[in-house]
């Protein structure tokens, strides 16, 4: 066992491990929670190794069952959460991650949970006088959308139910057009390209079905997951995401949620908010913002003009032949920080972290897998960090 521990402490996860405060972040969640379980039962794992597990989840990209199939092989995970499983007695029920992510998810508190990551990395970072911000959509895992598509499923769910309580009732059912329509439908889904002519007529006699004739605000994209909407991007290759909309702010590199809604919002107007949060994080005032031409609106000008503070904004109107050259130079550099720190980190957390499509099944178990997500990213750019520095040691001894 002991060299076992001594190889965790140099591996990937142990880097990680250490640089997770996860006592402190169970006890924080642990306090919304009873003190003894209404059964009398023994947790399988302690307060942090629950943590752990919601950590591990996005760091090996597996779902439910695989994670605790990966856990009951793998000596380095179980010291990761703190328990150690017998292989002769492995965890057979896949549904534990799932009963643990729902507990946690009912009571996560981002904010708070942040304030004690924070504290256990802000020792290790720079610039904390630089503030660099800018939104993404993280997308949820579903089939692209159409109209007829979700009301074609609304048509099929309510000709069911309504078999049914016919049939229980023993009534006659109602007559319609819900087989002229199948069919219609069905002929549309064969053909590879679809006119707008042939859609809209479709699109009509479904609603015609369904007998809804009014316009519908705050429209679902998923049946069994309303709380999606379409956020519209403006990107070439992909201008409408489902998903959450995060607006982050970026510590050295090291990522923090600012705000997060499953509507769309416009981020531009939330730069003042972004300033004051990393201030409250780390004491320290704000000298130097860098964020997208979404956010260079008159007001947020005016605000970093009033307290002192060099942004990466274009210039309006012409430029002055007496302009400092450092000022210049101060924008340019900031402007390529945003762009190539900010950016990759969210390609980073997407590709890596199990953030790109996220399979939940409700908004509160979403935004969990969302959370320790990106600070899975973050603890792991940290032990890089820390492996990188050992190694230079080494090279000067």
């Amino acid at each position: 066992m002991q060299k076992y521990r001594e190889s965790f402490a140099v591996s990937e996860l142990g880097r990680i491990h250490a640089q997770l405060p996860l006592k402190e972040l169970a006890e924080k969640i642990r306090s919304h929670f009873p003190k003894t379980h209404p059964q009398g039962n023994t947790p399988m794992f302690p307060p942090e190794g629950e943590v752990a597990l919601m950590f591990l989840k996005p760091y090996t990209g597996q779902s439910d069952d695989g994670l605790i199939e990966m856990l009951n092989g793998n000596i380095h995970m179980q010291m990761f959460c703190g328990v150690l499983i017998d292989p002769a007695k492995p965890i057979k029920n896949g549904k534990i991650a799932s009963a643990i992510r729902q507990r946690i998810a009912g009571v996560l508190d981002i904010r708070e949970l942040q304030k004690i990551l924070y504290g256990k990395w802000g020792g290790s970072l720079k610039d904390k006088d630089l503030c660099l911000t800018d939104a993404t959509c993280y997308e949820s895992h579903l089939r692209f959308p159409t109209d007829v598509k979700l009301l074609w499923e609304c048509c099929e769910w309510l000709q069911s139910l309504m078999s049914k309580t016919c049939k229980t009732l023993k009534e006659r059912q109602p007559r319609n057009k819900y087989r002229d329509i199948d069919h219609a439908r069905l002929t549309y889904a064969k053909h590879r390209k679809h006119s707008r002519a042939a859609t809209a007529k479709l699109r009509r006699r479904l609603q015609s079905l369904l007998a809804q004739k009014k316009e519908v605000k705050k429209r679902i994209v998923s049946i069994d997951r309303p709380y999606i909407r379409p956020i519209v991007r403006g990107k070439e290759n992909k201008r409408v995401e489902f998903g959450a909309k995060v607006n982050n702010i970026q510590i050295d590199g090291i990522s923090f949620i600012e705000h997060h809604s499953f509507e769309a919002f416009n981020e531009g107007v939330r730069l003042q908010e972004c300033i004051e949060y990393q201030q409250e994080l780390t004491g320290v005032k704000v000298a130097k913002v860098g964020a997208d031409t979404i956010y260079a609106n008159n007001d947020n000008r005016r605000y970093c003009t009033e307290n002192g503070m060099t942004t990466c904004f274009v210039r309006k109107g012409p430029k002055p032949k007496d302009e400092d050259a450092d000022i210049s130079t101060a924008r340019r550099i900031i402007g390529t920080l945003r762009s190539t720190a900010m950016e990759g980190s969210f390609g980073n957390q997407k590709q890596h972290y199990s953030v790109g499509r996220i399979a939940a099944r409700n908004s509160r178990s979403e935004t969990l897998l969302l959370f320790f997500g990106i600070h899975m990213a973050n603890a792991a750019t940290l032990a890089a960090r820390q492996l990188a520095i050992e190694e230079k040691e080494k090279q000067r001894a």
